[in-house]
């Protein structure tokens, strides 16, 4: 009778639980220094992004889906991103707010243009520098914006002017030029 005695196969069962036990205590240690890592690394690249950004604002008319998360532009190079958007009462104006690298002066006088990005619909902000010496610090206003252009209202006018044009042509006299004899 080989039967292994009870007191050795609880040693085993032991041994080998405390190693399970020791697996998973190394995978929830490992996975925790990986989440904290993960988390100081996040919050150091907001707290540098907030350090290395200036808040500045636009108010418009429409703006026809720009949303937080779009792009700000200058001279075709991304400076930004736009980081709220709200209704202001009682003028019904939308204003936004923007984040812009604050080691570039913008002048004073620069415009806030709203763009498409292409043809997807998505849109951007583009600032069109001004000539002005003093530049915008944290929390100024745009003075000069330009809402963006409607792709059906461009299209409508394009067609209705095309029309136009067809329709004067057909109702004027043509006139033959005279042949040499």
């Amino acid at each position: 009778m080989t039967n292994p005695s009870p007191p050795q196969h609880s040693a085993a069962a032991t041994l080998a639980k405390r190693q399970r036990i020791r697996h998973r205590l190394y995978g929830a240690v490992t996975l925790l220094a990986f989440a904290l890592l993960l988390a100081h690394s996040y919050r150091a690249d907001r707290t540098d992004a907030a350090n290395r950004s200036i808040t500045l604002f636009a108010d418009f008319l429409k703006i026809q889906g720009l949303r937080p998360g779009n792009p700000i532009t200058l001279g075709g190079v991304a400076i930004g991103k736009v980081t709220k958007v709200s209704l202001q009462k009682p003028s019904l104006n939308v204003r936004v707010q923007l984040a812009v690298d604050n080691s570039l002066e913008i002048p004073s006088d620069s415009s806030a243009v709203i763009r498409a990005q292409d043809l997807s619909g998505s849109m951007v902000l583009v600032i069109l520098p001004g000539g002005e010496e003093q530049s915008l610090q944290e929390g100024d206003f745009f003075s000069f914006t330009r809402e963006p252009i409607e792709l059906p209202r461009l299209i409508t006018t394009i067609v209705e002017r095309a029309e136009r044009n067809i329709s004067q042509k057909a109702a004027s006299p043509q006139k033959t030029p005279a042949r040499e004899q």
